[in-house]
Order: C-alpha cells, then structure tokens, then sequence
C-alpha cells in the first residue's frame, strides 16, 4: 500500500516534466494576427520543423508597437520571435 502512495506524487512529477511540442498555427490564423498587429498576410511564419519559433518578415519599417502586439500573442503561446527585416532588390 505504502508503494502505491509513493508510485503516485512520482508519477505526476515525471508526467509534468514532459515538454508538449508548440501548436502549429495556420496560415488563416497567423493572417489574423498580422493584420491586427500591423503587418501584412503572409509576414508572419510558423515553420513545421520548428514550430516554437514565430517569424515575422517586415518590408516595411517596424515599429515598436507592432512588435508589442506579436510578443503579447506569441508569449502565452510560448512561441519565440525572430524579427527579419527584407530589402527588397531594385
């Protein structure tokens, strides 16, 4: 009986060690969330083999602002930020 007391809090500790893998947003959903934060459709990207991370190419100028807006979404999402700015060749 003694065993199974201790088999229990042993088991939900090693259970909550586990990592999940980051959800994989579509494209509809990051489209959301750019044009309320700013940006344009297709500016932010999720990519499959690394899904924790959130990639925000700009053309344009970014604002601080902007960024606000992206890092309080990704945030609670645990998803990490990488900000590319793209010149586009004359």
């Amino acid at each position: 009986m003694k065993a199974r007391v201790l088999l229990l809090p042993a088991l939900l500790l090693a259970t909550a060690c586990v990592t999940t893998k980051p959800k994989l947003y579509t494209q509809q959903e990051l489209g959301r969330v750019a044009q309320s934060c700013g940006y344009a459709l297709g500016e932010l990207v999720q990519e499959h083999d690394e899904p924790r991370i959130l990639f925000v190419f700009s053309v344009a100028e970014e604002n601080s602002t902007d960024q606000a807006c992206v890092y309080r979404w990704a945030r609670p999402r645990k998803l990490h930020v990488a900000f590319m700015a793209v010149e586009l060749a004359r």
